[in-house]
């Protein structure tokens, strides 16, 4: 009966150690995922992308989206899909896919549609967020490194425009 009683005691501190360990090994998984979504700062760079088309009503643009990018914030202008100068700014983050393609995402705040976004069928929550003189933005880039400083990006801002161009590197 004393060995068994040891020997149960025994098994309740393995038993309590070993969820113990799962339960940092488990904190660490879930640390390490949103560490790893959150993903890296984005290089400091000019963005230039000259064209572009519509994603419901296929058609070519010219918004000349010229920005600059400090560490992740980015500010830019472009002519909108009214020919409405427009300025943003974005936080932006990335993850590195190969040693050459990396996906940039972001979320900011435009001034210049001056509520003509709310009349953009499949947006969401268009007679709201988007009826004002501030609007907010989300996107993402595909980006594809041809040089050290130089790569070509595919901007798109669902559901709404796709636009192209590139982005140059600056060594800040």
């Amino acid at each position: 009966m004393k060995y068994q009683a040891i020997l149960v005691l025994f098994m309740a501190f393995l038993i309590s150690t070993n969820s113990s360990a799962q339960e940092v090994a488990n904190d660490t998984i879930k640390k390490s995922f949103w560490k790893k979504l959150y993903g890296q700062p984005v290089e400091s760079a000019i963005i230039f992308m000259p064209i572009g088309h519509h994603i419901i009503n296929p058609d070519v643009i010219f918004p000349f989206y010229t920005g600059i990018n400090y560490k992740g914030f980015e500010i830019s202008m472009y002519a909108n899909s009214h020919n409405d100068i427009t300025t943003s700014i974005y936080y932006k983050r990335k993850q590195n896919l190969s040693e050459k393609w990396s996906f940039i995402y972001g979320i900011g705040l435009a001034y210049g549609y001056d509520g003509k976004l709310a009349e953009v069928e499949g947006l969401p929550f268009r007679e709201t967020l988007f009826s004002g003189p501030i609007t907010p933005m989300v996107g993402f880039e595909f980006n594809y490194k041809i040089s050290k400083k130089i790569s070509i990006n595919l901007s798109v801002a669902p559901p709404v425009v796709i636009a192209y161009g590139i982005r140059y590197a600056l060594n800040w």
